[in-house]
């Protein structure tokens, strides 16, 4: 939940689908598509089960209370739970409302003025009357009414939230205060009282902005932040004004961003500006109403983006709108339109690029580089005369994840989603006369430090009751409050051996389960567990599938999954040549309306791309062939290397 400064920032505590088990599944080194890692729920992700996961962890009992909302009026008091972001700390402030609309309910802090300037009301009542209900339509609703019964949606103005956030929307505030104790209990936003500085536009922006994670969470709770974020910024545009262009910018400073993950270093501004564009293009080429379906769609990043063309009878897959994405970026670099490209380049930012684009050697030689998953590098030749023959490859396979290093797998893996619970049990029947008996096993975790944790627990009733059991090196609570008992945070430096004693668990038949529950907006490469061992009954286990396809293991429907660290990697090569350069029959040429042809292939595995160049425009002048380079497994959270092969002999009549 690293709060991203400088923008509306998106932020929510767990979220958690119902936590049915099934026999542990197993994905070998062929699979590259995250379908097969994360099935598509059956029902929506915004039904989570609160109430299992709280007694689970001994955060409540039942029943729990029913909220009555009040008679909401000006003047009402009541204590609000804020994160702060510069402490990563839970803060209250004492809320007052003064402005009450038909769909929303602001409160400013008492800390402020007890008024609003006049231009900030008249934003208020713009999202209000024409914003919501145009939400509405276009991204669906929200949970309404909410957790505590009431059909608006509350707002509250602090200045509490840190330095350069804006304004941000928590789960947590979703949940049931019996459950969460700093839950708010309803659904709201909290948001800067920097915007008070400001016109009434820039508080619709950012409510803009915030509503649209409010409605998706709802809708989709555990998308990635990259189609998350996507499409607040387009709520920001459609709604009013998107005010800055900083965000796209930095994306073409930055080509390489990934469309698959959430980097928050550097910096996340690029992402920002890729996500808004993404979004953008899609809305363009399949019309507005098309982003419906899309934020329905179970499927999370691009895996929805699939359902939701398939929803519309679509033959194209995401990974093809994708590269004809890439393929208007290259475009927009030249101020050229393309088959399938942005509609609105009046409006579209005016990149550099020379800061985009690498420029090579037009010698013989090779250049070797790689490119995050679904990021892309451009790269121009540029010579004289003549022509070149230029060919791209990539490795054949890419590994998962960096934390595993050396260790190939299998191993068990949590996966890394945002807003989820993956679970993994198993039964003991342990001796009564064998002690100590000790459960150990192999770990490295990679998890956002204070809100994304691991738990080991333990049930001698087949689930019916569960204890936390302390790990190593565990934490029992952190002062941003999101921990639920004794568990793991951050990131360990490599593989550990973890040991724990068991003894007082003997005789008993014994369910041993690890959770991994994370929070929204940003998630690290998550756990991978090995080598299981209880020496007392004789147990080991290094993660290897029998016969059956099982490993003993329960998983939960977004749980942990056999997994190895190679995986195939496609990937894809975008351009621009002139016509008068020979392009590769299979490549597919389209004219646009300045003569150069922009083409893109898609290549399977360890199968080269290779075209021709011609340096000499229709004109006679010397124009440089430019293209750019992409890897594509969605489940890989590891950049693909590749090598561009230029040779200048080649005969390119060929």
């Amino acid at each position: 939940m690293k709060l991203r400064r400088g923008a509306a920032v998106l932020m929510a505590l767990i979220c958690c689908r119902a936590l049915g088990l099934t026999e542990g599944r197993s994905v070998s080194a062929a699979w590259d598509r995250p379908a097969a890692v994360f099935p598509a729920a059956s029902e929506s992700d915004g039904a989570f089960d609160w109430e299992d996961l709280a007694l689970r962890y001994g955060k409540t009992t039942v029943p729990l209370r029913t909220l009555v909302p009040p008679d909401w009026k000006i003047g009402d008091r009541r204590i609000f739970y804020i994160i702060d972001s510069d402490n990563s700390e839970t803060v209250e402030a004492d809320g007052e409302i003064v402005w009450i609309g038909d769909s929303l309910v602001v409160w400013l802090d008492r800390d402020l003025s007890r008024k609003l300037p006049e231009t900030i009301v008249e934003g208020l009542r713009d999202f209000d009357e024409r914003v919501v209900p145009l939400m509405h339509q276009v991204f669906g609703s929200e949970a309404s009414p909410g957790i505590d019964g009431d059909r608006r949606i509350h707002a509250l103005i602090t200045n509490k939230l840190g330095r350069g956030i804006l304004g941000y929307f928590s789960s947590r505030d979703t949940v049931h205060p019996d459950i969460v104790p700093k839950s708010n209990g309803m659904e709201m936003f909290m948001l800067s009282d920097e915007l008070l500085r400001y016109d009434g536009a820039r508080i619709v922006n950012t409510l803009s902005h915030e509503f649209q994670h409010m409605i998706h969470f709802f809708q989709d709770a555990n998308e990635g932040s990259n189609i998350d974020e996507g499409f607040s910024g387009f709520a920001e545009a459609f709604t009013g004004e998107r005010f800055s262009d900083m965000y796209e910018n930095a994306f073409f400073r930055n080509p390489d961003t990934s469309m698959t993950l959430w980097r928050t270093e550097p910096s996340a501004i690029p992402n920002y500006g890729a996500s808004y564009l993404f979004v953008k293009y899609v809305s363009e080429r399949f019309g507005v109403e098309f982003l419906r379906p899309w934020a329905l769609a179970q499927g999370n990043n691009l895996d929805g983006l699939d359902e939701a063309l398939a929803a519309v009878g679509s033959e194209l897959s995401a990974d093809d709108v994708y590269l004809d994405w890439v393929k208007a970026n290259l475009a927009l670099l030249f101020e050229e339109r393309t088959e399938n490209g942005y509609l609105s380049l009046d409006r579209a930012p005016v990149p550099d690029r020379a800061a985009s684009i690498t420029e090579l050697s037009c010698e013989n030689g090779t250049i070797s580089g790689e490119t995050l998953p679904y990021g892309t590098r451009f790269f121009s030749v540029g010579c004289r005369d003549g022509g070149a023959r230029i060919s791209v490859a990539f490795e054949p396979t890419v590994p998962l994840t960096a934390i595993a290093e050396s260790n190939d797998g299998p191993f068990f893996w949590s996966g890394a989603e945002n807003n989820s619970v993956a679970s993994l049990e198993r039964v003991f029947n342990l001796p009564g006369d064998a002690v100590p008996i000790r459960f150990s096993f192999s770990i490295r975790y990679d998890l956002e430090p204070d809100y994304d944790y691991l738990y080991l627990l333990a049930s001698i009733d087949d689930g019916a009751n569960w204890r936390v059991l302390p790990l190593p090196g565990g934490q029992e609570d952190r002062t941003a409050e999101f921990s639920l008992g004794n568990g793991l945070s951050g990131r360990n430096g490599d593989w550990e051996r973890m040991e724990l004693d068991i003894s007082e668990f003997a005789g008993e038949r014994l369910t041993l389960r690890f959770d991994v529950i994370t929070d929204q907006a940003v998630s690290g490469d998550g756990v991978l567990l090995d080598d299981f061992r209880i020496d007392a009954i004789g147990y080991e286990d290094t993660v290897e599938v029998g016969e059956t396809g099982k490993t003993g293991w329960r998983t939960s429907r977004d749980g942990f999954i056999v997994a190895e660290n190679r995986l195939p990697l496609p990937f894809g090569v975008v351009g621009r040549v002139l016509p008068a350069g020979a392009a590769d029959s299979a490549l597919e040429l389209i004219e646009n309306k300045k003569d150069p042809l922009y083409w893109t292939e898609r290549s399977a595995p360890d199968v080269p791309v290779r075209f021709d160049c011609s340096f000499a425009g229709s004109d006679g002048e010397e124009e440089p062939c430019v293209f750019g380079v992409t890897s594509m497994n969605r489940a890989s959270r590891v950049a693909g290397k590749f090598t561009i092969e230029i040779s200048r002999e080649a005969d390119i009549s060929d």
